[in-house]
């Protein structure tokens, strides 16, 4: 996650790194999660790479006034419950 600097919706000077960043994601294999501008000239530099699909993560691009120039992302994930129950009584009456 975070600016990349390689545009990865245009084709600019920069081609022969948006090519080397996508050969190198590919290989692990991360998908860009974020499909849509992310600066205020229409460009993507800032990418969010990610190998999970469906309902565990969100993905998006926050359309903020404050930004000056870069559109903010975020991505956000659920927790499984896999963590130990613990006694729900409160610890003081543990020790009466």
């Amino acid at each position: 996650m975070g600016n990349f600097n390689v545009d990865i919706i245009k084709d600019n000077n920069r081609l022969k790194n948006k090519h080397e960043l996508l050969c190198f994601m590919d290989k692990f294999p991360l998908k860009s999660q974020v499909n849509e501008n992310t600066t205020k000239v229409g460009s993507q530099s800032d990418h969010i790479w990610a190998n999970v699909f469906g309902n565990e993560c969100k993905f998006g691009v926050i359309k903020a006034y404050w930004s000056n120039f870069h559109k903010l992302i975020y991505f956000a994930f659920q927790l499984l419950n896999t963590l130990p129950m613990y006694n729900k009584k409160p610890l003081m009456s543990q020790f009466i």
